[in-house]
């Protein structure tokens, strides 16, 4: 197989990076305006360094005329793990957005398949991560491409404290991965992902 990789530079993405090395063969970074991408995209890099595959880079300009607290002109974003401080961050069909280029460009790389991390955590705020939003984007994918484009999920139903054991199994440099969505160097530890990991850290005893 021949896949490119949707790979944020956060832990999701780069774990399945190295769950699925075997099966791809390329990435795609898509630097899109939000307040993480300056430092996402260094962490990214690296892991595409370290396991030799092919780095892209799509630059999407568009985005900041959305509304979302997770863009660099777009307010800050809310500490903690309420609803609506989730809902602030929604970025409108971004994953759909993200997939249908990844799948464009997998016909003229001539790649066979798009992995995307998502898992099943956050489907209450973020529909662009659902089951039913995967099933039928991968319908679209599929019989919207010449090559027959396969979309796979492989976290789909797995919670992100199970993505963080398969990085403790397979030994992922999980201090090179960036999930906060403030942006800051150091991250922040309390927007949502930043409290979720924590919690899951502290209860596997990650140092």
């Amino acid at each position: 197989m021949k896949g490119l990789a949707l790979c944020s530079g956060g832990m999701d993405s780069t774990v399945m990076l190295y769950d699925y090395q075997d099966s791809i063969t390329g990435v795609v970074y898509f630097n899109y305006g939000s307040k993480q991408n300056a430092i996402e995209i260094k962490y990214a890099e690296y892991h595409c360094k370290k396991l030799k595959k092919k780095f892209n880079v799509v630059d999407l300009n568009f985005f900041d005329s959305f509304k979302s607290t997770l863009l660099s002109n777009r307010g800050t974003v809310p500490f903690g793990l309420s609803y609506s401080a989730r809902k602030s961050t929604y970025v409108p069909f971004r994953n759909g957005i993200f997939l249908s280029i990844a799948g464009g460009m997998c016909e003229f790389l001539d790649y066979d398949s798009v992995y995307l991390a998502v898992n099943m955590e956050g489907w209450d705020v973020y529909k662009d991560c659902s089951e039913d939003f995967i099933h039928n984007m991968k319908y679209a994918i599929k019989f919207g491409t010449n090559k027959s484009i396969d979309l796979y999920a492989p976290y789909l139903n797995k919670d992100k404290e199970y993505i963080v054991k398969q990085g403790i199994e397979l030994e992922v440099e999980i201090k090179k991965t960036y999930s906060c969505y403030r942006g800051g160097e150091i991250p922040c530890g309390k927007c949502a992902p930043c409290i979720n990991l924590k919690e899951i850290f502290t209860r596997l005893d990650v140092k």
